[in-house]
């Protein structure tokens, strides 16, 4: 009956006019949080009803523009215990602390209820984008760049919670589920981007940016806006524009693809006690037998690590090599990484890059593929003498071990080769034994201690509480200033490894650091997932010195996050550039080589003693045997990623032997597809697996020139870093960040002072 005043033309009930319909998607936004979960779910369902439905009628477009403003108005904001400004997302109901926008306990939410979830948004996205199309308008913030703003802050805490279950989630379907959708997600993406109205609509902000008094942030956006316009191809004619998208959905699928085959390959690997020589009878009681009482090795990494660092049958640690590399090749990985970087070139020339890596680095500190040679052939030029004769010696020591043993083995040095050498060396020379040494590093105790060092050094107060989220496994966390007491953010820890889970160890944000609608800060939520030892009765959950350096490193992914205070979510965190990303998390582990620090987070599992002072100098000094050989295995794998996204290659398997042989002087077998198991390059790091050596360096100077100079638990050195580069996340260049953190232009003389390489 329309309202009680004039020009009230919607119902309050059940309405079919373009008005109704507004009004009642609207009051999906104002259901206060105590109405019961069926209303909401019937308006849900009702909206993805109502969309699908008026997208297919002749709406004019005032009209179309106002409905699709009137969907952004719906889920401008996620509630949780104090919020009632949406209940869209029926079973999203937020974290039990305030601030907490995400889907984190999913225990409610069915399979396709994620997915639903999950399309809408995404559906909403794009929709919000081509009202802004379809706009005769001219173009203002309120118009164009805020609803992008809000509706990017807001939606990402759901989306991102979601979409971590495709690595997390117990369930394998859901798993499949959730990563089945990226296809759909990566078409929405493409078809937004090549929106010429939105993008002319951010050239005429970006003129004007002045009249409409950007921030600094605004200003930054605006401008990144329009560079990665023109780098998807915005201004490519409509047929190269259609090749281009088909290029995106392809390359998004496969690299889907060759990651799943990797993460779910289940083989198990059948060995007698003899082909285990050398292990640890606990490693032995951990494993499985079958009926004739053999061992039951799988393929994970713990397995993996263990075997080729402690076996002293070679033939066991080429065959657990081998089988390794052909994790993904029951589904011909190698292949799929060859089509990759075929379609990858053939995107970077539509686009008019000369390689893909230039396309990659052009927004990066490298900036082209000629920089990054230069890099990486003046690095290895730099390790080439002390690494050939460190092969020297390993290789007089294997020799050594079989004849002493009365062995067969080869004659030369293997791939599989080095990390027991190395490690027999650190035993030998040091006497660092891995197994005595872990039993000092419980993890329950080791996490404890490191946020004791952290909350000193970043003025941080961690406190755990209760949360249900997607395993039992997951412990939550509360992080505050200890000095203001102001929220700084939430991290979930999914410590231990369980099947079908994420098979590595990697932080994932849940929810960005940004300034929301009603002009509150949302903090910044994380995921820390990795693959420890779960403790148990027979089993204290004891860490490596290496499972130790993993832990640090990941938690300053996590600190990262944290500590940003940004105002736009484009600018989380570590939403920096790809080669500068891992240096908060390397530096962090240097702390690991500072007596005091591995003193004070040692307790042995038994009597919690300290971890006695001359194991604690071995430690340290055995840390530079093999990082000749450590530092150029990255050169390798980093020259192998330039090959590919360079020059290109139709076989994958062949390049990698090549520089294999070329920089680290091994054979790999035919039979070893190595290059199909070698996720970064199919993923996320694809041109770019040089940043790990090159954010490395930076790493190497903020530690030596800052905090080793002034104490590694200084807080006013501490402060300084939270302030100057944390907090900033990805607000301004990486170069500028470091340059007004150490006061100078950074330079390599610290990564080779602190490598031991000069």
């Amino acid at each position: 009956q329309g309202g009680s005043r004039g020009g009230n033309l919607g119902f309050l009930e059940v309405g079919h006019t373009s008005a109704d319909i507004c009004c009642f998607l609207c009051f999906g936004a104002t259901l206060p949080r105590v109405e019961e979960q069926k209303i909401s779910r019937s308006i849900y369902r009702a909206e993805a009803f109502v969309l699908e439905t008026i997208k297919t009628k002749m709406l004019s477009k005032w009209l179309w523009a106002v409905f699709l403003f009137s969907i952004l108005n719906t889920v401008n904001t996620s509630h949780n215990g104090n919020d009632t400004e949406d209940v869209m997302h029926y079973s999203c109901q937020g974290g039990s602390r305030e601030g907490m926008y995400g889907c984190y306990d999913t225990s409610n939410l069915t399979v396709q209820e994620v997915k639903d979830i999950i399309n809408n948004i995404t559906e909403r996205e794009l929709a919000l984008y081509k009202a802004i199309n379809a706009s005769n308008a001219t173009a203002t913030k309120a118009t164009v760049l805020q609803p992008i703003l809000d509706f990017e802050c807001t939606q990402s805490p759901i989306l991102w919670s979601l979409l971590l279950l495709k690595d997390v989630a117990v369930n394998k379907t859901m798993r499949a589920a959730v990563a089945s959708l990226s296809s759909k997600m990566a078409e929405y993406g493409a078809e937004i981007g090549f929106m010429k109205n939105v993008f002319n609509k951010f050239e005429e902000l970006n003129s004007s940016s002045e009249t409409w008094n950007a921030t600094s942030e605004e200003a930054r956006y605006v401008t990144r806006f329009i560079r990665d316009g023109l780098r998807k191809g915005i201004t490519l004619d409509a047929k190269n524009q259609t090749i281009l998208k088909a290029l995106k959905m392809n390359i998004s699928e496969i690299s889907t693809n060759f990651s799943r085959n990797i993460h779910e390959h289940a083989e198990n690997l059948t060995l007698n006690a003899s082909s285990l020589r050398g292990m640890s009878q606990k490693f032995l009681n951990s494993l499985p037998k079958d009926a004739a009482g053999n061992y039951l090795v799988s393929l994970n990494s713990r397995h993996y690590n263990a075997i080729f660092y402690f076996c002293e049958v070679e033939w066991t640690r080429k065959l657990l090599f081998t089988a390794w590399s052909n994790r993904g090749q029951l589904k011909n990985n190698s292949r799929l990484l060859t089509e990759l970087t075929r379609l990858r070139k053939e995107m970077a020339d539509i686009l008019g890059y000369r390689s893909y890596v230039d396309y990659e680095t052009e927004v990066l500190m490298a900036k082209n593929s000629t920089n990054i040679r230069n890099f990486l052939d003046d690095l290895a030029a730099k390790l080439r003498p002390k690494q050939r004769n460190d092969t020297q010696e390993y290789l007089r020591v294997k020799l050594q071990k079989c004849n002493q043993s009365n062995v067969a083995c080869s004659k030369e040095m293997q791939m599989w080769d080095f990390n027991f050498l190395i490690n027999s060396i650190k035993e030998t020379n040091y006497s660092v034994h891995q197994e005595v040494v872990k039993q000092y590093f419980p993890i329950m105790t080791v996490k404890d201690k490191m946020f004791e060092i952290f909350s000193t050094l970043l003025g941080l107060k961690i406190e755990e509480f209760n949360q249900t989220t997607w395993s039992d496994d997951v412990t939550s966390y509360q992080v505050n200033d200890n000095k203001t007491g102001e929220l700084l953010g939430y991290f979930f820890m999914d410590l231990f490894r369980r099947k079908g889970k994420y098979s590595h160890a990697a932080m994932f944000p849940l929810q960005p650091s940004c300034i929301r609608p009603n002009g509150t800060r949302q903090v910044p939520i994380v995921a820390l997932v990795t693959n420890f030892p779960k403790p148990t009765k027979t089993n204290h959950g004891l860490l490596t010195h290496s499972e130790m350096k993993t832990f640090f490193h990941e938690f300053g992914h996590v600190m990262h996050v944290i500590c940003s205070k940004t105002q736009l979510s484009a600018f989380s965190g570590t939403s920096v550039e790809t080669d500068f990303v891992e240096a908060p998390s390397q530096m962090l582990e240097n702390w690991l080589y500072e007596p005091e620090i591995l003193k004070n987070i040692s307790s042995h599992y038994q009597n919690h003693t300290q971890l006695p002072d001359d194991v604690i100098k071995a430690i340290i000094q055995s840390e530079y045997v093999g990082m000749a050989y450590k530092t150029m295995a990255q050169v390798m794998l980093a020259m192998f990623d330039q090959g590919l996204h360079v020059n290109g290659t139709e076989d994958a398997d062949k390049l990698f032997r090549d520089d294999a042989k070329f920089y680290l002087n091994v054979t790999i077998p035919d039979n070893a597809h190595y290059a199909g198991t070698f996720g970064h390059v199919a993923d996320g790091y694809a041109g770019q697996y040089y940043s790990y050596l090159w954010s490395e360096v930076y790493s190497a100077d903020m530690f030596v020139s800052e905090f080793e100079k002034y104490g590694i638990l200084n807080s006013t050195t501490g402060h300084k870093y939270r302030e100057k580069i944390l907090e900033k996340g990805g607000t301004r260049d990486a170069i500028d960040l470091l340059i007004d953190f150490l006061g100078r232009k950074p330079t390599d003389d610290a990564f080779l002072k602190l490598k031991h390489l000069k």
